[in-house]
């Protein structure tokens, strides 16, 4: 029987918004959309006026690699460049790259996934449909939202947005739809809780304490170990703060929604790619700050 586990990772990052007048006219959207190939056909964070539904359809990658997220100028403009094709958005990302916000650098630079999202937000597109259901169904017993999920991308948290700095209430929110089935608890609803933890460094850990308890799941401290993390799983769900590496530049907070054999699967709120693809414990074990156990 495949043995589940969740795990969330500290995010650390805020930042201010900003803004460009330069657009891309509506009726280039839908060319703008086909031309993002990891959501095309499977999107989810949907333009009003371009696609409404939410798919149920998953991404897989067989040639993505992880790699350690880069803080390096140069190199997220490279990626950028090599990876945005004839995306529109991608190329009005690129053209205005010295005018976006150094952490949207860092989210593009390092995953063009993210472009939608860094477009919109400086374009006055964030005027979305609230509908129920994950940002992509991978069939886990651990829901999967994404923080740029057009639904609650926008939304403020703190001095900022859920997509810049809410990896913490987003896998939060996984992690108590894994026990509780009720499609009011998303990011945004979560986010709300949020804002009163969040201080110059991110996100307080007790939030999760104060969430686990409000929603009455227990929550204790493990110790970074594979046998541990395992043995745990036979009642609950993990918390984790981490550590810059594949998952961030700064600290992250992101869910493992099971194990199978030696390896992890990850419901990354901040990536696609990372949720695609299966991860050992020596992969992430070096990058864990903490550990909390959730049970029901």
């Amino acid at each position: 029987m495949t043995k589940i586990l969740v795990l969330i990772l500290l995010s650390l990052s805020l930042t201010g918004c900003g803004k460009d007048k330069k657009s891309i006219d509506d009726k280039d959207l839908p060319t703008t959309l086909k031309d993002i190939e990891y959501i095309t056909k499977k999107y989810i964070n949907y333009d009003t006026n371009a696609k409404s539904d939410i798919l149920n359809i998953t991404y897989q990658d067989e040639e993505y690699k992880p790699k350690i997220k880069s803080s390096d100028y140069t190199e997220l403009k490279n990626y950028l460049k090599e990876n945005m094709k004839n995306d529109l958005k991608l190329n009005w990302i690129y053209e205005n790259f010295d005018k976006i916000d150094e952490i949207e650098q860092r989210l593009v630079g390092n995953d063009t996934d993210t472009g939608e999202f860094i477009y919109n937000r400086h374009n006055n597109k964030t005027d979305f449909k609230m509908k129920d259901g994950e940002s992509i169904k991978l069939n886990r017993k651990t829901p999967f939202f994404l923080q740029w999920d057009n639904r609650w991308a926008y939304n403020n948290l703190s001095d900022t947005c859920i997509a810049i700095a809410g990896c913490g209430p987003t896998s939060m929110s996984m992690a108590i739809r894994r026990f509780i089935d009720d499609d009011s608890i998303n990011p945004k609803t979560i986010a709300n809780d949020a804002n009163e933890f969040m201080t110059e460094n991110g996100i307080a850990w007790e939030f999760f304490f104060h969430e686990a308890n409000k929603y009455k799941l227990s929550i204790n401290e493990i110790a970074n170990n594979k046998d541990d993390l395992i043995k745990a799983l036979d009642k609950g769900p993990l918390i984790v703060s981490v550590t810059p590496g594949y998952f961030t530049t700064s600290g992250h907070i992101l869910v493992i929604d099971s194990y199978d054999g030696d390896k992890f699967l990850i419901n990354d709120p901040n990536s696609i790619k990372n949720t695609n693809i299966t991860w050992s414990f020596d992969d992430i074990s070096g990058q864990i700050l903490k550990i909390w156990a959730i049970s029901k």
